[in-house]
This record gives structure tokens, sequence and C-alpha cells, in this order.
């Protein structure tokens, strides 16, 4: 629902663009870009502002309804979004979560579609349907197969149309969402920046999240949430984007009949945005992680200012992995730092950081990293000024990668940033020269006008174990409602279910030095990406007591290879303006021109790292202390108790990095390990794009073709385990309004066993990524005990385990977990109906069809194939092996496989009513 992007340093609307290689952190949950909830006339011209083989159709109907549509060639897939210029902003004084809440209620139906409805049909669309809420807008999105997009058209017209905002409907949604805020409640790093932007948007409504709060979402009424509703939800206040395998005048027809007969109506004025002067300030709080951040804030234009193009371009300079900020983290001063922008239309804010373990000092970090941003300003290099201008070009050539990225990108660029394309930003950042940088910086980095965000970690609670804690069975009557009637419309349309087949034909070379090449051009992209991977396992591989040394490898290959210091190795990247990652998994983003160069790059470092005695003198200790503080961390309990919990004790999957493991590494150690691991005949890469086979195998060749190794190919599959017995762990955590919950369970099989296909679908309908799910309708839809839930079923080759995971509030947990438990034992007492077999055939069909919309996910799955000996085609293999299943086959492999009694309880939180 409430869409938030993580980011250390966003807290607001959603960001984009390419990222360059950040200096590799084990177990920091991606500090630079992942550790905290931060929330008329038709008109065809071929290639406007997107990428190779893509044409635009433009319109505005009759009543104000905006119009773009995209062709593309990547997949038989289309993207819709359609966005109201109604966000967060509009919610009415005192209410800031009403947009949010009318978000919500969109899903709860309609005059012309029940939400029971709207859920069925999600469901077998393959469920990647949801929405946001940011600023100024809210957009509700659909990814389904080219075939599907009929349907998706014609329920986002029946919403616009009008909700049903029923009284009763809101008070079951309320408990919904407040599980959510109480979700983002339990993040500190979350609680901590609304602070700051309370202060630095102070006085406008840029300064809540629109998240909304407990309180405001009791006061709020359904007759509250219609007038909003009917105030905002018009046609001449929305944007329709549509994006991927489709026709542009054939669905312009279609979106003409739908939503033309819908009427236009005056849009309540917007409030005007009067920013006051930021007055300098400092929050400070704990945190269950087992690290912290420093962080100066500062405010920055918004897309409208003329000085945003220069901001922008010097928030990626002041990123630069060759600047003073990074830099911290490369002498060891933290464990990762950088600088970062977030805009919205009328004001932003730049933020620079710096991350720090347990035991930190980080006072001193503040100091170091206050030093650093002056230092960085002081001087603003002409060549990293042109680096990121030959970065933008990048980016724009990558949009065709995917497609629900390339509808992110429109529908950002004109309903967020007031652009007519994408390509007119990348147009004005080309433009910016270093003067400008250097006066946006001199202007916008004031610490006097700074606001500072200072979270410490803090000591954990206790594990707490037990055995029967939830006391004898509870009943709960009630059962999902699963039959569905649906419309007509959307009924025969779903009654043919979908037959995926292979899109692609990659070209597949054998190196003679065992390298596996896999390439596929791509006529949707002016880019080419290379993917890859040594199949390394440091559990399997790694010397007794030298736990932490692959970590320590992949952070080193960040200094280069021998004979270039690090910043001749980031000045050569910067040359060709690419964007790279180097480690057991690597990757490569460039243009075409530069393919040859950026591989020679990439393959000398991996080839003949570096690995300098003084960059492993800075990062030992600092690895040390986080291996140190995550022991300390709830959090890292609360995954390593899951672990534990389901396999024998001594097991090498339990191996982790300990601060004596790390502390006994020497950069001998390290190399040799590189040696061992970094084998040609254990490496996969995947190469697509703009480029052909004959000409990628040429580069690849060159530059990899001298990596050989002798001796036996390592096993890297752990020993199959015995059945898991019932446990039941707490992990103490009094930061967190939420609990997060798991179930668990190994299964004694492997994805070498026909039945783990009866398996996998039957959990994907029992809570896979679907709003008609039992679980998710019981928990949540019916009852309000949970945000989030579902169930997985994951196979390996030698080991296998079926989940379950909800996120509740204490007191709710207990309710929630033996509804679940109920749920699960129903799936072994009585076959699917015919109606939910169906459903459950279609919407994993078709989740099979949309896993081509990206390259990326593409790549990686043909090279998780690979490492695990499967066909290529294994999707495609799996859909005909659902296509044969029958309801009795899922029962009784949930029947003779799955045991709700064996099932172990994890709990992460508060105190739940053991």
């Amino acid at each position: 629902m409430l869409f938030f992007l993580m980011a250390i340093h966003m807290f607001g609307d959603r960001a984009r663009g390419a990222h360059r290689a950040k200096l590799y952190r084990p177990l920091l949950v991606a500090l630079a870009g992942g550790a905290l909830l931060l929330y008329g006339c038709a008109t065809m011209r071929p290639g406007a502002g997107v990428s190779a083989g893509s044409s635009v159709l433009r319109a505005t109907l009759d009543n104000g309804l905006r119009v773009i549509l995209v062709k593309t060639s990547l997949a038989p897939v289309v993207a819709q979004q359609l966005t109201f210029f109604a966000g967060a902003n509009q919610s009415p004084p005192g209410f800031p979560g009403m947009a949010h809440a009318q978000e919500h209620m969109m899903f709860r139906g309609s005059r012309e579609m029940s939400g029971d409805q709207l859920s069925a049909i999600t469901a077998q669309l393959g469920g990647d349907q949801n929405a946001f809420t940011a600023s100024t807008t809210t957009t509700y999105y659909h990814t389904v197969p080219a075939d599907d997009l009929d349907l998706t058209l014609r329920m986002d017209a029946i919403r616009l149309a009008g909700v049903d905002n029923d009284q009763a409907a809101w008070e079951k949604e309320r408990g919904a969402i407040e599980q959510e805020v109480a979700r983002d409640n339990s993040s500190p790093s979350y609680v901590l920046q609304e602070k700051a932007r309370e202060r630095i948007f102070a006085g406008t409504p840029y300064s809540n999240t629109g998240l909304g709060t407990k309180s405001s979402f009791d006061q709020t009424t359904a007759d509250m949430l219609r007038s909003f509703h009917e105030s905002w939800y018009a046609p001449n206040n929305a944007l329709l984007v549509l994006v991927g395998d489709l026709d542009p005048e054939t669905v312009l027809a279609k979106v003409k009949q739908l939503y033309g007969p819908i009427p236009r109506k005056p849009v309540p004025p917007r409030e005007e945005i009067a920013l006051q002067p930021v007055v300098s300030d400092t929050f400070s709080s704990t945190t269950d992680q087992p690290y912290g951040f420093i962080a100066y804030i500062f405010r920055a234009p918004g897309y409208r200012a003329p000085d945003y193009p220069a901001a922008q371009i010097l928030s990626r300079v002041m990123d630069s992995p060759r600047g003073a900020i990074t830099g911290l983290a490369y002498e060891g001063k933290a464990l990762n730092a950088g600088f970062s922008m977030q805009t919205f239309p009328d004001t932003g804010y730049a933020t620079a950081w710096a991350a720090f373990p347990r035991g930190g000092d980080e006072k001193a970090l503040a100091e170091e990293l206050k030093g650093a941003v002056k230092q960085a300003m002081a001087g603003i290099p002409a060549d990293l000024v042109e680096a990121e201008r030959r970065r933008v070009v990048l980016e724009n050539a990558l949009q065709g990668n995917s497609i629900s990225g390339l509808a992110d990108s429109w529908t950002d660029a004109v309903a967020v940033k007031g652009l007519d394309s994408p390509d007119r930003e990348a147009a004005m950042l080309q433009k910016v020269d270093p003067s400008a940088v250097s006066a946006a910086a001199a202007r916008l980095l004031d610490f006097d006008h700074a606001i500072t965000l200072v979270l410490v970690p803090a000591p954990s609670g206790q594990a707490l174990k037990g055995g029967q804690a939830f006391g004898a069975p509870e009943s709960f009557a009630s059962t999902p409602d699963r039959p569905v009637e649906l419309p007509a419309w959307a009924d025969a349309a779903l009654a043919k279910l979908p037959h995926p087949t292979p899109l692609f034909s990659p070209s597949v070379f054998d190196l003679s030095n065992g390298l596996r090449l896999i390439v596929q051009p791509l006529s949707s992209t002016d880019a080419v990406s290379l993917y890859g991977s040594v199949h390394t396992s440091e559990n399997l591989q790694a010397p007794a007591g030298q736990e932490g040394v692959e970590d320590m490898m992949n952070t080193l290959f960040a200094w280069g290879p021998k004979g270039m210091s690090r910043a001749d190795f980031e000045a050569a990247w910067d040359s060709i303006g690419a964007d790279y990652s180097a480690g057991t998994s690597f990757s490569l983003n460039v243009l075409p021109e530069y393919f040859a160069r950026g591989v020679e790059l990439l393959s000398n470092d991996l080839l003949n790292p570096a690995l300098p005695p003084d960059a492993f003198a800075s990062q030992q200790p600092i690895q040390s202390r986080q291996a140190a503080g995550n022991v300390q961390s709830p959090v890292f309990q609360f995954r390593i108790a899951i672990q534990k919990g389901l396999v024998p004790a001594g097991d090498p999957s339990l191996r982790r990095p300990t601060p004596e493991s790390i502390s006994s590494l020497t950069v001998d150690s390290v190399r040799a390990y590189h040696e061992a691991v970094m084998r040609l005949d254990q490496t996969t890469i995947v190469v697509m794009g703009k480029i052909e086979p004959q000409t990628a195998r040429a580069v690849i060749e060159k530059y990899f073709g001298a990596w050989k190794k002798s001796g036996p190919k390592p096993v890297l599959d752990y020993q199959p385990v015995a059945a898991s017995a019932p446990s039941e762990v707490f992990i103490n955590d009094a930061v967190r309004e939420q609990n997060e919950v798991v179930l668990s369970e190994t299964l004694p099989l492997t994805y070498t066993d026909p039945v783990h296909h009866a398996l996998r679908l039957g959990s994907e309908f029992l809570g896979g990524d679907s709003f008609a799910s039992p679980l998710y309708r019981e928990l949540r839809v019916k009852r309000g005990l949970v945000y989030s839930v579902g169930s997985s079923a994951g196979f390996g080759r030698t080991r296998s385990q079926f989940s379950l995971s909800f996120g509740a509030y204490p007191d709710k947990v207990k309710e929630a977990r033996q509804i679940a438990l109920q749920l699960v034992k129903a799936m072994a007492d009585a076959p699917l109906s015919e109606q939910d077999l169906h459903l459950a055939k279609g919407q994993s069909l078709r989740q099979i069809e949309l896993s081509n919309q990206t390259a990326s996910d593409i790549a990686q799955s043909w090279i998780g194939y690979n490492e695990e000996g499967l066909s290529l085609n294994r999707m495609f293999e799996v859909a005909r092996a659902y296509e044969g299943l029958t309801a009795a086959e899922i029962q009784a492999a949930f029947r003779k496989y799955v045991e709700p009694d064996r099932l172990s309880t994890f709990v992460l939180g508060q105190p739940y009513g053991r």
C-alpha cells in the first residue's frame, strides 16, 4: 500500500537513477540505499524520451484525462500507472493520513466491482498490483501480461468513477492501516527522520510524511474519505501512463471508451508553499540495528527551481567514490558514507551521512563527516562533473531494461517533475557546468541551517525460549470467503489460463577455461549490461576460524587491480561513464562503445585485485566492530534464531563472522581465499543489451580467457538435514510497536522431486503476493490482525523449507498465529475448489510471464539456473508442471509434507501474551 522507498537519506517520494558501486558492506542492509523506512489531441512521434525500439502516443481526453502510451519491445508485458495529482499534501489539516487512507479504500470496492472481486481479479493477474502515496501524487499501478491489459484498464476506470468508502469497510481497513503505522513506527530511524522533516519543512504540507497516525485514523470517517475522493479523484486531475507491448492507437481507443464517459470535476486549489528558514537542531535516538548513523540534512531546491539541475549534479559529485565523504569508508572511519538529494515539486533536501558499527565514536565521526563535506564543497573537480553528465546519458539509455521501470520514469517525469518526458531532465542535467555546481554547493551546504540526526545502536533484550507458550489450540469458526462471482467481463477474460512460453533465445558459449557466457541482444535499450557470478560458499570453503574472509575480499575489490591506485581505478570508470560492482557477484552497465574498456577494467579487478595491506588494515577493525554489533542486535539475533531452529547444532550454514574470526584474518589469508575460490569454471556471465553475441564473446574471451584454475571443482551443497523439531523463540525488542513473526519448518524433499511443484503452487495460493490469498483475506481483510502476511515454500538441491510470516501488534500475535495454522491445516484437509485451483494456476502462470519484464531479473534467473545445473528455460518447465496439477495432488502434498504441529515459531518484538 503506502510505498516508501528504503534509503538512509530518504523520508519522502521515490528516488530514481542508477548508482555507482558503493563499498561492499555485508549485513549492512545497503545503507547507501536500503536501511531506513522513509516514505485532447493525440500526437505520435518515435523515440520521444524513451529507449531504442520505442514510440510514444500522447492524448488528452475531452474530460481532461492525460494519457501517455509508450510502445517498447522488451517483453509481452504492459505496465499501467494511474496517477492522481493528490497526495499527502492534499490531506486536510489534522488528518495527515487522509490520502493514504483513501488509497487503501480504493481496494475495498466500488459500485460496479466489490473488494472481493477486485482481489480475485488481481490475484489471477499475478499479484503485481498495488499503490503508493507520495507528497503530491497517489499512483495505482499494475504490471500484467499484455493480453490482460483490458482488465486493468476497466478496473481503474471503475475506481476512478467512484468507490464505496463504506463505514463498515473502513472500520476493517483501519486496523490494517494502523498496523502499517505501527510497522514504520517500529523503526527508530523512521521516527527520527519524521522529526527532521517536521523541522526542515515547518509550516508546509511537506512537514509530514503522509503516513498518518493512529489518532488521526481513529477520528477519520467514511464520509470524510468520500469527500476526499469526490474532491480530488477526477479525470482532469489524473495521468494514465501505459508502457510495454501494446498497439498505441488500439489501446487509446479502449481508454477513450472506458474513461471518456467519466465526467470532469472542479478540483480544489492547492495550498501555497511558503518555506521558512531552517532552524538548526539535532535529533538523537537509539536503534535495534547493529549499526547507527550520523546525518546532516540541508534543504535543497525542488524540481521547479531553476537551480535544481546544478543541485542534482552536485549530489552526484559529492557521492563520488573519489570524494571526501565516501573516503571516510575507504579510510576505515565509517562503515559506509555518502551523499544524496531527495526532491519534491516545491522543495527538497540533501543528506550527507556516515554509518558506524555498535561501539563506534559517533561524536568523532560527526566531526569527520562535517569536515569531509566542507572539503568536498571547497573544490568541485570539473572531471567529476563531466563524469556524472556521462552517467546521465547511460541512465537514460538503460531505461529500456525494465518495463515497469520505464513506466516509473514517465510517471515521475510528468506527474511529479512537471516535465514532458524522462529525457527532458537528462537534457537539463547534461547542460550543467562546474561553476554552477560550485555555486550550488556554496548556497545549499550551510551547517548553520542544517538538521543533524544521530542514531546510536543500543543493547538488546534477551532471547526467551519456551515450548508451548501459546497454550491450547483455539477455535475460529470463520473461514475465508473464497468463492467469488466475477463480473462477466472479468470472468470471460480469465476463463482461459495463460500458457507462458520462452521469449528469448540466448546464445550460450562455453569458453575453454570453463566459463559459461550467455548473451541476449535487446532492441529495447541503447546500453549494454553485464551480470556475473562466481559460485562460492564461504561457509563450505573458508578455513576454520576465517569466517568473514569472503566479505573482506569483496570489500577490498573496491581498491582496484594491481598496478592502479584506487583513485586511478575510479577515474578510469568515470572516463567512460560506467556503473559497476565487483566481487563474487559483479556487474557492469555501460554504453556500447565503452563495453570492451569496461570489461577490461572489471576483469582486471576480479582476476588481479591489489588487495592492498593498507586497505586491509583500514577495513579489518571496522568489520570486526560490525560483527560485534551484530551479536547484540535483536534483528540479527532473530535471523540467526530462525536458522538455528531449522538445522542441527554445528551445521556449516550457521557459520558467521565474529570479532575473533575477523581479527584473525591477514591480507595473505584473503589473497589465499581469492586464489582458491575465484574460478572460471564456477563463473557465469550474462550480457544483455545493444550488442551482438559474437562481439560479446570476443570481448569476454579477450579479457577473461586467461583466467584458469586446475583441480576438481568444489562441492558447494549443504548436506541434507533431518526434519526440524518444533520450538519457540522470542527475541525481545522494546523499540518495536509491531512484532515480526515467522513460522517455519524443513521439508524432506528437494526440487528434483516433482511433488515440490504442488507444494509451491499451493503455497502461492495460500499466501503468495495476492490480495485474494486465504491468509491475506482472513488475517487482514476480515479481521485487521496484521498488515503484511505471506507464505513461501523454498526448494534447493539438498534442503527445503516451508514458512509463514506476518507483522502484528503484540496482542494480536497469538490469534493471528492460530488462524494461520488453521489455514495451513485446511490445505491438507480438503482439496481446493475448481475455482480456487484455477485462481492458483492463473496467478502463478502469469507471474512466470511477468518474470521477463526486466533485464536484470532475467539475467539473475539464468545465472541461478546455470549454477544449479538447470535449463535456462526452467521457469517454463515449471509452467508446464503447474498446468497439469490437480487439486487432489496439492492436497496430498500438503498432507504428506507440511506438518502444522512441526512449525517452529520465531517472534521479534515485545511480549505477546505467552
